[in-house]
């Protein structure tokens, strides 16, 4: 889409009036920040939000943005270059909550090893990212790929990090593990879980299609 630093309406195909929705935006035509806003907070005009690059909690009782969720498009106002500068173009990628789709997770850490985190994906995860949205600390990364002993930073360049009490175990159909650490279970503080299927064959008019896949592949 094209911005207009205005009131300006973004097709987004799904209807984000009912459950959890990401809507991840990314100017195409400047250096600026990813764009992240969900469903989960709304403390000001517009959806909280975050930079994928950045380790801050979610920007609260924000002005420019997403400020209203429609059943096949939302509304962005305000001039922000991140999101509605003025003729700037946009990509936006969104993701509507669905069994063996897509899922938003919010919980409050513990600092314990092992603990678990519901989700409603009905099938192992194949990617989870967390980031706590009230503390200025980096983004933590699963992929099945790497398995439970590894994790990436989304904030960070870096190769891959062994340390396995940061996811403790491979995630399960019906739940995820944390451990104790700042990153994703920081006692007392606030996260949120983006977390994305793999290969799920429910879809479809005979229910035996997979609409999304988490893989890796090696470079050459």
């Amino acid at each position: 889409y094209t911005g207009n630093a205005s009131s300006n309406t973004v097709p987004s195909g799904l209807d984000f009036t009912e459950g959890s929705w990401l809507s991840w935006i990314k100017l195409r035509d400047g250096s600026d920040s990813h764009y992240l806003s969900d469903s989960t907070q709304k403390t000001g005009v517009c959806f909280d939000s975050f930079a994928s690059d950045r380790t801050y909690g979610k920007q609260t009782g924000e002005t420019t943005g997403i400020n209203a969720v429609g059943t096949s498009s939302y509304s962005i106002q305000g001039g922000n270059a991140q999101v509605n500068g003025n003729t700037k173009t946009y990509t936006s990628w969104n993701f509507k909550a669905a069994p063996g789709f897509f899922d938003v997770v919010t919980y409050t850490g513990n600092d314990t090893n092992g603990r678990t985190v519901p989700h409603n994906l009905g099938s192992a995860p194949g990617m989870i990212i967390i980031k706590g949205t009230n503390d200025t600390y980096d983004w933590y990364v699963y992929h099945r790929s790497l398995g439970s002993n590894d994790y990436i930073r989304l904030n960070l360049a870096n190769a891959a990090s062994t340390n396995a009490n940061i996811f403790g175990a491979n995630p399960t159909s019906t739940h995820f593990t944390v451990g104790a650490n700042w990153g994703n279970n920081r006692d007392g503080y606030n996260f949120v879980a983006y977390i994305f299927a793999h290969d799920d064959a429910s879809f479809g008019t005979d229910g035996d299609e997979s609409i999304i896949k988490c893989g890796s592949y090696a470079g050459n």
